[in-house]
């Protein structure tokens, strides 16, 4: 099987994905700014486990079009679970995290 051709989101569509607000409110799929699929999936781990200063990185793609971006930011005001914890690094790959969203072992639960 070969890899998706991965492209990264324009300053464009990410401001069109953040319109709808933080995924950890609302952790569905969302509609795809770039081809209008519902297939905007969104996974986040903390970076460093740190209870006084947490960081998360987030990693946000389309499953129809692979568009795609990644971030860290502070960690969401709530707590969150991270079913992929404790996989390898090379496990959190988009291809292997999207076969999770697809098994139905993501999205994650918040609050």
């Amino acid at each position: 099987m070969t890899a998706p051709q991965l492209s990264p989101w324009t300053a464009e569509e990410s401001a069109e994905l953040r319109k709808d607000g933080p995924f950890w409110r609302h952790p569905v799929e969302r509609k795809c700014p770039n081809c209008g699929h519902v297939a905007v999936r969104t996974y986040m781990f903390y970076s460093v486990p740190d209870p006084v200063h947490p960081r998360v990185i987030s990693k946000t793609w389309c499953a129809s079009c692979w568009r795609f971006g990644s971030w860290t930011s502070d960690g969401p005001p709530v707590p969150f679970t991270d079913p992929l914890d404790g996989e390898e690094p090379v496990n959190r790959k988009l291809e292997f995290i999207n076969k999770q969203w697809d098994k139905g072992v993501l999205p994650q639960k918040f609050g």
